[in-house]
């Protein structure tokens, strides 16, 4: 879990039990594999820019994957990486909890409803448009049309430069 999030996620958890573990996590490196080795060297140096100084990403030795972990048959493995403070988060309690306090701040929810275009007016409302024909504005919206996501963005200016899961 990314710090800034893992910071929002604990505040929501504290407050609304979202299910959030904070486990640790380990992401073996295998022998004979300069490439991924090279990439978790980086992952690591990247997060040095984000982490907790108090609890930074490593990366670590066959021996200390084996202290953290002692399941894990080490013999193949060339390093780990070791993020103390990552977690998970149960997806149903924290959408859950995330559309009930949107609710509770005048967020409205329109199901079963296809959206085919999504306009940004001039004073920086949104106008949505249904395949139905229906039409809604709001000062706010969040794409969340997953694998559609790229279309929306594109009809606001927007541009993905990861893709969608």
């Amino acid at each position: 879990v990314h710090v800034r999030a893992l910071r929002e996620m604990t505040a929501l958890h504290e407050a609304h039990d979202i299910g959030l573990h904070i486990t640790g996590s380990i992401r073996l490196i295998e022998k004979g594999n300069p490439d991924r080795l090279t990439e978790a060297k980086q992952h690591v140096a990247m997060a040095a820019l984000y982490d907790d100084p108090g609890l930074p990403t490593t990366l670590i030795t066959p021996e200390e994957v084996a202290a953290l972990h002692p399941l894990v048959d080490t013999s193949g493995v060339e390093a780990g990486v070791f993020t103390p403070r990552d977690g998970d988060v149960d997806p149903t309690l924290l959408t859950t909890c995330v559309a009930g306090l949107a609710k509770a701040d005048g967020a409205e929810f329109v199901h079963n409803a296809e959206v085919e275009t999504i306009e940004r007016r001039s004073d920086g409302t949104f106008e949505v448009r249904t395949g139905a024909g229906a039409v809604f504005e709001a000062d706010a919206v969040v794409n969340a049309a997953g694998l559609w996501s790229r279309r929306f963005s594109r009809q606001l200016g927007l541009e993905q430069t990861h893709p969608a899961f």
